[in-house]
């Protein structure tokens, strides 16, 4: 069964500034940001107690599904800007991932992980995944990177809402609402 609504959505190359409408509509997304907790030696304790110890990098795991004739075009569309002919692996670009829940978590630069679908004889849909795993400036070596202040995002407030509205605004109005 597909879904009756689509969830807008763009990933856009930091490196490169390019973007992509993706296609198909969405099964979901999901956002984790786990909190970090360890085994240490706490004071009048005789045993390791669990500690807090921040918060893990943001998950982003987008899932949709692409049908029709042109499916296979729509997944040749999608790995090539995941992987361009001729990228190099040592120093993977970042993304941002620009949807309404992406924006209200503050979600800031990832790095995209994979690209995998599945196909089967049951019917014509390709159920397609794309996870993306959080990535701070200094983690990267290299450029392709950074979104300039080393903060995520578009180098403002670590977020990137100036992205998400200026795509609003710029699109057919079809967006609006989310």
């Amino acid at each position: 069964m597909m879904p009756d609504q689509d969830i807008p959505a763009r990933i856009k190359n930091m490196a490169t500034g390019e973007t992509l409408d993706l296609p198909g509509n969405f099964v979901n997304i999901r956002i984790s940001n786990p909190l970090k907790t360890d085994r240490a030696d706490a004071a009048g304790k005789g045993a390791k107690v669990k500690q807090a110890q921040g918060f893990s990098d943001f998950r982003v795991d987008l899932n949709l599904e692409l049908a029709g004739k042109d499916a296979l075009k729509e997944i040749n569309k999608i790995q090539t800007f995941y992987r361009p002919e001729g990228a190099e692996l040592s120093t993977p670009p970042t993304y941002l991932v620009i949807t309404p829940e992406t924006a209200a978590m503050g979600v800031g630069e990832l790095l995209w992980m994979d690209v995998s679908m599945d196909r089967g004889n049951y019917d014509d849909t390709i159920p397609v995944t794309l996870p993306f795993e959080e990535v701070q400036a200094s983690d990267l070596a290299g450029p392709g990177g950074t979104g300039g202040d080393g903060t995520g995002g578009d180098g403002g407030d670590g977020a990137y809402g100036d992205d998400y509205t200026d795509w609003l605004l710029n699109s057919d109005g079809s967006h609006v609402g989310y």
